[in-house]
């Protein structure tokens, strides 16, 4: 008898995986495929989003493919399985914050003055600006406690430190054939020097039968009050160090300067004088002036 046999053939098939980062807690279901049936590769319909980056297609051995893109025949083992990784492209306005600190006028710590926020490419290099400047301050490069880069977080939680230091001012005193100035402040610097926003004080004597009658810094006079056009007298000049200073009094003579006015009769015999006034007046006038 005659026997015929028939082969019977299947077509293998495989099963396509798709994979969208390390730290996704979401997946796409996997699809299984014959060897020659096409498909077609999905988008993530902003299903999923990854922070700091934009989705922009797949990646499978190397290749990049754009979504919707149709396939088919990509493995030939049977059983056998493809894996398509989600192709993320960094974004390039992820932000990061610098922060900056100014050194505090009484001591050597820091207080924080503002945050500035600042874009770059995610995970690329963050870089804090130097340049940036406060009216008397000095960007403190020395100092251990700034961070001036870092690599830039997908979440934005970067933050970036730089700590300025006060600058720091001579204070002198002016000199005056009528009285003398004395800078007073607690805590004086043996240099002279102050930093920025340090209140210091003066305090003025004037000689005898003189007075102060007004202040001076760096050459102008200093006024306080609401009335601008009253000259006040006062002690003690109390003022904030803003740069390299000169403080000086301004004093005036006294016009209520007591003189004594002798009187010396002659004697009538030897028309000589006595030793001792006869009689005497008391005056007033300018201190140091003739009279």
């Amino acid at each position: 008898s005659l026997v015929i046999l028939e082969a019977q053939w299947r077509e293998h098939k495989y099963t396509v995986n798709y994979e969208w980062w390390e730290w996704a807690q979401w997946s796409m279901a996997s699809k299984e495929v014959r060897y020659t049936e096409e498909f077609e590769l999905p988008d993530n319909n902003d299903s999923f989003v990854k922070t700091g980056y934009t989705f922009s297609g797949w990646i499978y051995e190397a290749n990049s493919y754009a979504t919707w893109t149709i396939l088919s025949g990509l493995t030939a083992q049977d059983n056998g399985s493809v894996t398509f990784t989600a192709d993320w492209k960094a974004n390039t306005d992820t932000q990061f914050k610098v922060e900056y600190y100014l050194q505090n006028v009484e001591d050597n710590e820091y207080t924080f003055a503002e945050t500035w926020t600042q874009e770059w490419t995610t995970d690329g290099i963050g870089q804090a600006d130097t340049t940036k400047e406060f009216t008397w301050f000095t960007f403190s490069g020395e100092n251990e406690n700034n961070i001036l880069t870092g690599k830039i977080a997908w979440d934005g939680s970067l933050v970036l430190k730089l700590f300025y230091d006060r600058n720091k001012y001579t204070v002198m005193t002016g000199e005056s054939m009528s009285g003398d100035v004395e800078d007073v402040t607690e805590g004086k610097t043996e240099d002279g020097s102050y930093r920025y926003g340090k209140r210091v004080t003066f305090k003025a004597t004037p000689r005898v039968w003189y007075r102060l009658a007004r202040w001076y810094k760096n050459g102008k006079v200093v006024m306080t009050g609401d009335n601008k056009d009253i000259i006040y007298t006062w002690e003690y000049l109390e003022v904030e160090v803003e740069t390299w200073m000169v403080v000086s009094g301004h004093f005036v003579a006294n016009t209520d300067t007591p003189y004594k006015v002798e009187y010396y009769y002659q004697n009538e015999i030897d028309g000589s004088y006595p030793e001792s006034a006869t009689l005497y007046t008391w005056r007033t006038w300018t201190t140091d002036t003739e009279v």
